[in-house]
């Protein structure tokens, strides 16, 4: 989700959300339509999968799980990814078509996870 979010995917509906039971983790395809301003709402479908009660979620913030496991997931992408901005934006600005629209990726790791929260319904 934090990937998704600071490269702006869309498209992430039911059937654009894989779960891999084996190592338990829920995983995003057909990425291809990225560099758009960024919407927290796209990624519902692939909270719903995982989290029965996503406004329950919103109202225990990111203190109790199943918060707490997403908080903790955002930051480490959020951190891996500043961690590889440069290089990042090197690869995306070389190609003209692609603008870069990303308000989440000159956020520190704490603030990004607090804009989703607060932006979750």
């Amino acid at each position: 989700m934090a990937v998704g979010l600071i490269l702006g995917a869309r498209d992430k509906h039911k059937g654009n959300w894989v779960w891999d039971v084996l190592s338990r983790r829920l995983a995003m395809i057909d990425n291809e339509d990225c560099l758009h301003p960024p919407l927290v709402q796209e990624f519902y479908a692939g909270l719903d999968f995982i989290v029965p009660d996503r406004p329950g979620m919103k109202n225990a913030r990111p203190m109790q799980e199943p918060g707490l496991a997403l908080a903790a997931g955002l930051r480490v992408m959020h951190g891996k990814y500043l961690a590889n901005a440069v290089h990042v934006h090197t690869l995306v600005d070389a190609h003209p078509f692609a603008p870069r629209n990303w308000p989440f990726s000159g956020m520190a790791p704490d603030e990004f996870v607090t804009l989703v929260f607060n932006q979750l319904a």
